[in-house]
């Protein structure tokens, strides 16, 4: 009984971060929207956009992980864990859009994004951009897991990584293109091939997950630790390389991967090779965890 009375005495003194939390998302929502020459419940409701919707539910997933991350372990004085949250949460609301920013610019950079998304309706678009916002945001949840000094200190690690984050992203989205067998850009934007922008997306996604883990409890040590990041992230993204072959040779063994996608957009061979992707990128990140502990400890061996 006192195990179920300091649970919910728990519960009930962590609501007020929970309802933090809530409303910085229903903040990150209206910032998209003034940020946008669309508006996003036009699109959604009226003209049943599945490109604007796609890409707005990967923002506000990426946003989630942020602001999880900002509520967790929060505690001790409550207007100072507040104003933290607010903090956190709000700088992780303008890096999580302008991720988008930099997807359109450096990553979908053969083609005008916006036009794509609201004129065109192309989800496959939308699944690259949605791919890039959840990406940044589990970067941002592993930051938000170290430890700085004081807000400042806050504020500057987070800024760092997620500009190094985002030079990794595009990188990654250089090699997707170098790996494949067609032109990424020119299925997405002429074809509206929505199977190519899931692979993609998920390809992204997957090398945030990586990314996560590397930078996951970051400390003042900026140098040592961005050695470490780019180290982990490298291997990943090696990986993720072998990880379409492995997709294409043992997933899907009486089928090519490349015809599959590129040529007969199907989506269902894309999920395949999109699962394969984040199932590499957990085990791969929980393997390079160094703050992992063991399933059954050492000294009971």
């Amino acid at each position: 009984m006192n195990a179920f009375s300091g649970t919910l005495e728990f519960i009930v003194e962590n609501l007020p971060y929970f309802a933090a939390g809530l409303v910085l998302l229903f903040v990150g929502k209206l910032f998209y929207n003034l940020t946008t020459r669309y508006d996003i419940d036009r699109e959604v409701a009226e003209a049943q956009n599945p490109a604007v919707g796609v890409s707005f539910a990967g923002y506000l997933v990426g946003l989630a992980f942020v602001l999880a991350a900002t509520v967790r372990g929060a505690g001790g004085n409550l207007g100072d864990a507040l104003l933290g949250i607010a903090i956190s949460g709000g700088l992780g609301i303008v890096l999580v859009r302008a991720s988008m920013l930099i997807n359109d610019k450096l990553i979908l950079h053969s083609f005008l994004v916006r036009k794509e998304l609201a004129e065109e309706k192309n989800i496959g678009t939308g699944w690259v951009v949605a791919g890039t916002s959840v990406a940044t945001g589990l970067i941002l949840a592993g930051v938000m897991s170290g430890q700085s000094d004081g807000y400042g200190g806050l504020v500057r690690d987070i800024l760092i990584y997620w500009a190094v984050g985002q030079a990794i992203l595009v990188i990654d989205g250089l090699v997707f293109q170098a790996i494949t067998r067609y032109d990424v850009h020119d299925l997405i934007e002429n074809q509206h091939n929505p199977a190519v922008g899931v692979s993609f997306g998920a390809f992204l996604v997957a090398q945030g997950l990586i990314i996560k883990t590397a930078v996951s409890g970051a400390g003042n040590d900026l140098g040592p630790e961005l050695l470490i990041t780019a180290l982990i992230a490298v291997s990943g993204l090696i990986l993720l390389v072998i990880g379409r072959v492995i997709a294409d040779r043992v997933f899907l063994p009486k089928a090519r991967l490349a015809s599959e996608v590129a040529d007969k957009k199907n989506i269902a061979a894309a999920a395949v090779a999109a699962a394969t992707l984040l199932a590499i990128a957990l085990m791969f990140g929980a393997a390079s965890d160094p703050g992992a502990a063991p399933l059954i400890p050492v000294e009971t061996l």
